[in-house]
């Protein structure tokens, strides 16, 4: 299904809390050998990211933190920069369909936000003051050429949450 200028797909995965994990691809072919139609897929999937806990947001102070086991951080400048994913961390820029899970930080913010397709894993949230969507872009554009697998690239531009409407589109 299209999401902008992006394609919303389903996978099956297997054992996410064991630690062992697996994913696969849910293609139309397996969708009519099981005898579901798209909106029952969609239907699922959606009720699944609720029951697995929706989508996770910190900010990247906490995610560094994380990563260096050093726990949380205290900020690291006047821009707060947010990192969108789900409990897996795995496949997590799907948070952009549940836009309406950004309202609090938009809130919170008292801005709109800017959505940076970080990877298939990711999204980076950042209040509208940060930059102008071009400036942003140019630096999508440079991490993906440089720093993300090509199979795990999203899209080369920028979006907007908008906080009074609780829609996304591209900037």
């Amino acid at each position: 299904r299209r999401f902008l200028d992006l394609a919303e797909v389903y996978y099956f995965t297997t054992g996410m809390d064991g630690g062992e994990g697996s994913a696969a691809l849910i293609t139309d072919g397996q969708m009519g050998c099981w005898g579901i139609c798209r909106r029952d897929l969609e239907g699922a999937a959606y009720e699944n990211h609720k029951r697995n806990g929706g989508t996770s947001i910190q900010s990247m102070d906490e995610v560094i933190g994380e990563l260096l086991g050093t726990g949380i951080g205290g900020g690291c400048g006047p821009m707060q920069m947010y990192v969108a994913t789900n409990r897996w961390k795995l496949g997590g820029a799907s948070s952009m369909l549940f836009a309406d899970e950004f309202r609090w930080l938009a809130q919170e913010l008292g801005s709109d936000l800017y959505i940076l397709p970080s990877s298939i894993h990711e999204v980076l949230l950042l209040p509208e003051s940060a930059g102008s969507p071009e400036e942003l872009a140019g630096i999508v554009r440079e991490v993906n050429r440089t720093q993300v697998l090509p199979e795990e690239r999203l899209s080369d531009n920028v979006y907007l949450y908008e906080r009074k409407s609780g829609s996304v589109k591209i900037a």
